[in-house]
């Protein structure tokens, strides 16, 4: 199935009613405006049965003007240009540009991997902007509790922060 010049406004009309229910709950919550360019969706198996290895699930779609929020605690991801990969179990996510406050975003890379009890996830990133963005995430974000108010009488008025980001998570019960 392909699917041309959409909007991400209508994700809930292709999603399997068959994913988990969280699952579908932190996409129609998560996933804000975005232009799709286009998608593409392929499957392949048996229509009924519970065959997981004899059926395979694709999606690709290109993303402009991308917005995410993957957890409320945290800062809303906007004006993301990349592309979203599904192949079976394993998900890929790369964005070449998109913002965060002020700070731009660069050739982010996202892995969802399924592992024996869960998924890993991996992101690498960088970022450069203003400074004072580096403190706001400190002071708003859950970076906080580790933290706490060692940030909070800074003054960031000028300069710039560039950095790079790798993180890996494990998610058990994923």
């Amino acid at each position: 199935i392909g699917l041309r010049n959409s909007h991400a406004r209508f994700r809930d009309k292709y999603l399997p009613y068959i994913l988990p229910e969280p699952l579908l709950a932190w996409l129609q919550t998560s996933i804000g405006d975005a232009i799709i360019p286009d998608a593409g969706f392929i499957y392949r198996g048996a229509l009924s049965g519970k065959e997981a290895f004899s059926r395979a699930v694709q999606f690709y779609a290109h993303v402009r003007q991308g917005d995410v929020q993957f957890d409320p605690r945290w800062p809303r991801l906007g004006n993301l240009y990349g592309k979203v990969l599904v192949d079976d179990g394993y998900t890929t996510v790369r964005t070449y540009t998109g913002t965060l406050y002020d700070t731009v975003l660069a050739d982010t890379l996202v892995e969802a991997i399924p592992q024996d009890k869960g998924l890993l996830v991996t992101v690498n990133a960088r970022a450069k902007g203003p400074a004072a963005d580096g403190v706001r995430i400190l002071r708003e974000t859950p970076l906080r509790e580790t933290v706490g108010t060692t940030f909070d009488s800074w003054r960031v008025n000028q300069g710039t922060l560039a950095t790079s980001l790798q993180l890996a998570i494990p998610l058990s019960g994923a």
